[in-house]
């Protein structure tokens, strides 16, 4: 999904990867804030990617098993960060966190994620 949307991530410490992108009109929803779909989409894909970047090295990859996401003010600026945290690494699951700002450090979304890992 990262590739789809362009995506493009950085470590911003040892467990810790973050993803940037410009709001667009296309993200809109009819209330002129940030569909919660995208916002969603973004939360799991960063958690996701940090998840898969940590897995062990005889993984083959990682998918979503649960997210819960809490959508905290709406999505309007120029820009929504999207930051990750790992909370846990197992053999089988994966957890972490996620915060979503703007540009101004307004916190939109926070979500949670655990993760299968594919053996």
């Amino acid at each position: 999904m990262s590739g789809f949307l362009g995506l493009k991530g950085s470590f911003v410490g040892e467990d810790e990867y973050e993803f940037s992108i410009p709001i667009t009109p296309f993200m809109m929803n009819g209330a002129g804030m940030v569909h919660g779909g995208i916002t969603a989409t973004l939360a799991d894909s960063v958690m996701g990617s940090l998840i898969y970047k940590r897995m062990p090295e005889d993984a083959k990859g990682v998918v979503t098993a649960d997210m819960n996401v809490r959508y905290l003010a709406p999505g309007r600026g120029k820009q929504l960060i999207s930051r990750a945290k790992l909370l846990r690494m197992g053999s089988s699951l994966a957890s972490a966190s996620c915060e979503i700002r703007n540009e101004k450090n307004h916190l939109i979304t926070h979500a949670t994620a655990t993760f299968f890992i594919i053996r």
